[in-house]
């Protein structure tokens, strides 16, 4: 039915969220040197 899918869409939204704000802090982290290992 509908309802199924939006509620499956924002169960996936809600996971995206989850994993940009992770993306954010490791690229906060690798900014701020504390990743220093792979340097570009």
């Amino acid at each position: 039915s509908h309802q199924e899918k939006v509620k499956y869409y924002d169960l996936a939204t809600e996971r995206r969220a989850e994993f940009e704000k992770a993306m954010a802090q490791y690229n906060k982290k690798k900014i701020n040197g504390e990743l220093s290992e792979e340097s570009e």
